[in-house]
Order: C-alpha cells, then structure tokens, then sequence
C-alpha cells in the first residue's frame, strides 16, 4: 500500500509506516493542483496543518482509503470536507489524544 506524507512530520512518523510495510513517498509542501493530479496513487495520506485536504481533493483519491493527520487538534475538518467526505461513502472520526502514538511511549 503506497501512503504520501504531504506535509513536514516527524521522521519516526514514515519510519514506522515503513517499518510496518507500507511504500511512503515523503513530498511535503505540494500545491493543491499537484496534490490533486498525484493523490489517484495512493491508499493513504498523512498531512499536518499545511495541506488543504479538500472536497476536491477526496473526489480524486479514487485509491485512497484513510487519511491520518500529524498532531493534535482538527483544523483539518474545514467546512464542507467532513460533509462531502461522508456523501462520498467516508467514515470522518477523530482519535482520542491518549491514542496518539508519541516518541515517549517507546514508538
């Protein structure tokens, strides 16, 4: 499974999803357009802050199947993405801090 990390996270963050198997290109800050253009190849998607996941965007993961956001907080659910992403047969959920995989907890 091919995952893009699109915005500037933590090494340990690709280095465990490789770890588990998983192929990982690393292309922090791509354009909207390219990321629209580049998102049909890929099963998943970890972004931080910086990418703007939006409705757009969804439309063309035709291969994407989880999208997991670095850090704490939900500024990733802008108005009208959560909305489409659930039109569109996607199950919006968010973790509780405790769940978070962190350096401190042996990674």
């Amino acid at each position: 499974m091919r995952i893009l990390i699109s915005d500037q996270v933590e090494k340990v963050c690709a280095d465990i999803l490789r770890g588990e198997g998983f192929e990982v290109d690393e292309k922090p800050g791509m354009k909207a357009d390219e990321l629209k253009k580049t998102i049909p190849s890929y099963a998943g998607l970890v972004v931080r802050s910086t990418t703007q996941v939006t409705a757009d965007v969804i439309a063309a993961a035709s291969a994407l199947r989880v999208i997991g956001r670095a850090g704490a907080g939900a500024q990733c659910h802008r108005a009208g993405v959560v909305e489409h992403a659930r039109r569109s047969g996607w199950k919006p959920r968010q973790r509780r801090p405790r769940d978070r995989l962190s350096p401190d907890m042996g990674g």
